[in-house]
């Protein structure tokens, strides 16, 4: 499989009109009887990084301290702590599993764009809300600097991105995220994100609506385009959307 290499970024985002975030949903506890400490695996949620979660890697790049690579089970790297902010029970401090470094948001004020860097102190590092994406399972990860200025975690390799985030607008995207249970079995955590890539196709009486792409791609059985914004007599058609193909029934 191709690895992907894609730099992290905070984004600067002038509109931050997101819902309340989950409060301790993620607290990386010790349970008292295995000594384990809940790990997680943040996974990107935009199709095109399906299968491609957050990795450290400070022990190559300052510069790149942590990537989005293809899921390997076998890597701490890939392994990650949410540590309760203490007076804040809407906030974490994210950690990697295996070096204890943190994510740390860049304080470079003549950018627009911001690197997530790592710090080796929790004292050193900012705090990151968490804050969910309607019912879609899909997560924000934010920083709200001292001026109060809110950057989002996103998944990008282009300095390219826009200048603002729309909060309303960002499930699938490169700013929103799985945050997944690592001991969960393999086939279980690869289903997630391979979910979020495979597109929920219905059919309100005679239309056939692909939630979430509006460019889908709709043929008869003959392998005629159609409109897919036109109703469609009954029969058996083919949706293609996000590099997958569909067969749907209208009656």
């Amino acid at each position: 499989m191709l690895k992907i290499l894609t730099k992290l970024f905070l984004a600067l985002a002038v509109a931050a009109c997101a819902a309340p975030a989950w409060a301790q949903q993620y607290a990386s506890v010790t349970d008292p009887v295995t000594g384990q400490t809940k790990q997680y695996h943040i996974f990107s949620a935009c199709p095109d990084l399906a299968y491609h979660c957050v990795q450290d890697n400070t022990h190559q790049s300052k510069l790149k301290a942590f990537l989005v690579e293809s899921l390997d089970m076998n890597s701490e790297l890939q392994r990650f702590e949410f540590v309760s902010v203490k007076t804040d029970t809407s906030q974490y401090y994210i950690r990697n599993a295996s070096t204890w470094r943190y994510f740390q948001n860049a304080s470079d004020k003549a950018s627009l764009l911001h690197p997530v860097q790592f710090v080796a102190l929790r004292s050193n590092t900012a705090a990151f809300t968490v804050t969910p994406i309607g019912q879609s399972g899909q997560v924000l990860i934010s920083c709200t600097e001292e001026d109060g200025v809110t950057r989002y975690l996103c998944a990008t390799d282009s300095s390219s991105i826009g200048q603002t985030v729309d909060v309303d607008a960002v499930q699938d995207s490169r700013f929103a995220w799985y945050i997944v249970d690592a001991n969960l079995a393999p086939d279980a955590i690869r289903a997630l994100p391979a979910a979020a890539a495979r597109p929920v196709v219905n059919v309100v009486g005679r239309k056939i609506i692909v939630a979430g792409d509006p460019d889908c791609q709709l043929y008869d059985m003959q392998g005629r385009r159609l409109n897919a914004a036109e109703e469609c007599p009954a029969g058996i058609y083919i949706v293609r959307s996000r590099g997958t193909q569909t067969k749907v029934l209208v009656k």
